[in-house]
């Protein structure tokens, strides 16, 4: 074979290589047999022309070009024909690990019948990337420097400090004054001292009724012996005195055992009451706590547990205003459970907590009627007093996942 021959050969595989590349990377034939679908985001976060379509993680398509406007960007694809996307989904950026390529994730609206169309837009939004939550984790970092700077100058400061210790001694008085009457209860109202009070209420009456006879034969003595009106209507009326003093005395020796089971029940209790009161006060925490989360928000609140009973008060951040996060009443319903009703994050709810494994617990959220919505919070201790907060939120419209940082204390 000639030497041109070879050359024309070799330039012609070339040329057919290179024509065959710029085809693919062009995306001519998925233009030719593909539909075009187009995303309008508010913002790419790098993504490039020829940059994947993916369908439930399966490729169905690529981009075709990225053309920025001033309000937003549209994306163009193109999407294998065949392919049934519902009416009403979404799109959304995604990437491949913390720093890998950018593709576009097509999300479906379920329960819708009807398919899009050729040149349908679809709303779309891009997921936090690593530089997203670097930013949103320094912003959080200098917020939580700030909270931490003002409740050092609250616990550090002479008033607070002074007003917690006179709060520990004036409980731990109450307790030692509790102490001492429930001691004084128990010696007083013993089995053994109940006998006592019985044996003497018994020599009592035994000492009444011999009065009485020594009475009655007094008067009888004076009843033979004096002489005189006057004399005997003073006996008659003795003799009516002691008929009624012996009456009296027979019904309290009758009544004399009712009378300590009267008593009996009244003396225990005021011993359950004084006990209660002693628990009560022992088993009361009282803890506050501030969280910053990744969007910027935050909330301050504390909690009141007496017993297997709590009450919850946070405010925090809602457009742009503080309110109140969550008002709710909580009690123990199993041996680890919480379960508590009431105001939770801004809307009429549920919430139940329980830990799962050591250090780390569980937050379960149903809320706002109108759109109901799933909240599930995990909350890991990292070292005392201070936790991580992960959250993911869902309901019929959107999907949400967000993190934080939390600080709390408890007495």
């Amino acid at each position: 074979m000639k030497l041109e021959t070879r050359v024309g050969l070799f330039v012609l595989v070339g040329l057919i290589i290179l024509f065959v590349g710029i085809i693919w990377k062009s995306n001519l034939i998925m233009r030719a047999q593909g539909v075009l679908v187009i995303g309008s985001f508010k913002t790419v976060s790098g993504l490039l022309g020829g940059g994947e379509v993916r369908y439930r993680g399966y490729v169905v398509g690529a981009v075709y070009q990225v053309v920025p406007g001033p309000r937003n960007v549209l994306v163009y694809m193109y999407i294998h024909d065949g392919i049934r996307i519902p009416k009403g989904s979404k799109v959304r950026i995604d990437f491949d690990g913390l720093i890998g390529e950018k593709f576009v994730n097509v999300i479906p609206k379920m329960n819708e019948k009807e398919n899009i169309v050729p040149g349908t837009v679809l709303e779309g939004y891009a997921a936090s990337g690593l530089v997203d939550f670097i930013d949103a984790g320094t912003e959080n970092l200098l917020e939580t420097k700030e909270i931490l700077s003002v409740l050092r100058k609250i616990l550090t400061s002479d008033q607070s400090q002074n007003s917690l210790q006179g709060l520990i001694v004036n409980m731990n008085r109450i307790s030692e004054k509790l102490d001492s009457v429930m001691t004084k209860v128990d010696t007083i109202f013993t089995q053994k001292s109940a006998k006592n009070m019985g044996q003497n209420i018994d020599s009592i009456f035994i000492n009444l009724n011999q009065t009485v006879k020594h009475l009655n034969s007094l008067i009888q003595g004076l009843d033979t012996s004096v002489k005189g009106q006057d004399v005997k209507e003073i006996v008659s009326n003795l003799k009516v005195t002691t008929q009624r003093l012996s009456s009296l005395s027979e019904s309290l020796s009758k009544d004399k055992d009712k009378l300590l089971g009267d008593v009996a029940p009244l003396i225990k209790d005021t011993r359950e009451v004084m006990g209660n009161a002693k628990s009560l006060l022992l088993n009361t925490d009282v803890g506050v706590g501030a969280n910053v989360y990744n969007n910027n928000a935050y909330d301050i609140g504390g909690k009141i547990q007496v017993g297997g009973n709590d009450i919850a008060l946070d405010v925090g951040s809602q457009a742009g205003s503080v309110q109140t996060k969550e008002l709710t009443y909580g009690r123990k319903i199993l041996k680890d459970v919480n379960a508590s009703v009431g105001l939770v994050n801004f809307q009429p709810g549920i919430k139940i907590e329980h830990p799962l494994v050591d250090q780390v617990s569980l937050e379960h959220s149903i809320y706002n009627p109108s759109n109901l919505t799933y909240l599930l919070k995990m909350n890991i201790k990292l070292i005392p007093n201070i936790k991580a907060l992960l959250g993911f939120e869902t309901n019929a419209t959107a999907h949400d996942w967000s993190w934080g940082l939390g600080i709390n204390s408890s007495n």
